[in-house]
């Protein structure tokens, strides 16, 4: 009989660091992260085979985020932000041209102490196409998409950034470091 030491990967709060910036998991609704690859699909005498290649055709996360205030959208948005001298600021979409930021993305559990169950973009970009939500019963929200870009580490990381010890993504410094002790 097969036995194993696996723990139960639990329901609970998660946190995602864009770039350097955390977003707390109080102003996170639910995260969905899809990833798929492309199919080739030949027909034979045989019949229709259909096969996976491995060449990426999906990689993205998308996730609730419940505003503390608009000028929050900043953090989001950063190259369509201006910050205002007497406070705030304000992002405005269209009227410029902007390079598109990308960052490394990492969705982690929080009050987990290792990264081995996180989700890791190595780069990615938040997609300008969202609704915002402004009702009389919940706080003013935006559904965020953010599409996994090709980079020489593949798009996703599932799991642990270190396979030779404990490790856990630091915001700080976009990078997996060693846990202590």
């Amino acid at each position: 009989m097969a036995t194993t030491d696996e723990k139960t990967l639990n329901a609970g709060l998660w946190e995602v660091a864009l770039g350097d910036m955390l977003i707390p998991a109080e102003f996170l609704g639910d995260i969905k992260t899809k990833i798929a690859m492309k199919t080739v699909e030949k027909d034979t005498q045989a019949g229709t085979s259909k096969r996976r290649t491995n060449v990426v055709d999906t990689a993205e996360a998308t996730f609730t985020l419940y505003l503390p205030s608009l000028d929050f959208l900043g953090k989001i948005f950063p190259e369509y932000y201006a910050r205002s001298t007497a406070g705030g600021g304000a992002v405005t979409f269209g009227g410029k041209s902007v390079k598109v930021a990308e960052m490394p993305v990492n969705m982690h559990q929080k009050g987990a102490e290792t990264d081995e169950n996180d989700v890791h973009f190595f780069k990615a970009s938040v997609n300008v196409d969202f609704e915002l939500s402004q009702t009389t019963s919940d706080d003013p929200s935006v559904e965020i998409t953010l599409n996994a870009q090709p980079t020489e580490n593949g798009y996703v990381r599932l799991g642990t950034g270190d396979l030779t010890k404990k490790s856990v993504y630091d915001v700080a410094t976009q990078r997996t470091k060693a846990v202590a002790g």
